[in-house]
């Protein structure tokens, strides 16, 4: 598995997707904390939690829509993913990292029902390509590989990957 130089086919056209640095990440979940401020009081859910999530997860943008509270034991400290919600269409649990466990705690509120959703809103591509930016991140870069939401994914994969996890866990993780 390629994660890194990830390439995906739309249509006829190809994108080659890169793994973001722990630098790049660090800036991202920055600017992510500070476009929370500039926005807080409004409806749409915190960036930064979306984006730890997902790089903490490796879910991709749809999943990350469909979560309950319900899918969300944080005392076990995992996520249950429903065959409705996963592309691999079976339920799943997953375990969460404790930097997503502490946001989500942060994020949960004192009276919610267990069928609310996790996150109100998911940014949007604009949005994140905007905080990309913010972030000194570029699009594209010299070898022509892009950055986009399923950016998360690879990272996720390609952080597990230098860690040593075994493939075939990683695979299951990553269905």
């Amino acid at each position: 598995m390629v994660v890194s130089g990830q390439i995906a086919t739309i249509g006829k056209k190809v994108r080659k997707r890169r793994a973001l640095t722990e630098d790049e990440i660090s800036r991202l979940l920055q600017v992510a904390k500070e476009q929370d401020l500039l926005n807080a009081g409004q409806k749409w859910s915190s960036r930064h939690a979306v984006y730890l999530v997902a790089l903490f997860t490796g879910l991709r943008r749809n999943e990350l829509r469909s979560i309950v509270w319900s899918d969300v034991d944080l005392k076990s400290r995992s996520l249950r993913i429903r065959e409705d919600v996963g592309k691999s269409k079976r339920n799943d649990s997953i375990p969460l990292h404790e930097s997503a466990v502490q946001v989500l705690e942060q994020l949960k509120p004192v009276n919610v029902s267990m069928g609310d959703l996790v996150f109100a809103s998911i940014p949007t591509i604009e949005t994140l390509k905007r905080d990309y930016k913010r972030a000194g991140i570029l699009l594209k870069d010299d070898a022509e590989r892009t950055v986009d939401f399923h950016t998360l994914r690879a990272t996720f994969a390609t952080r597990l990957i230098k860690q040593g996890v075994q493939p075939s866990y990683l695979k299951e993780l990553m269905s």
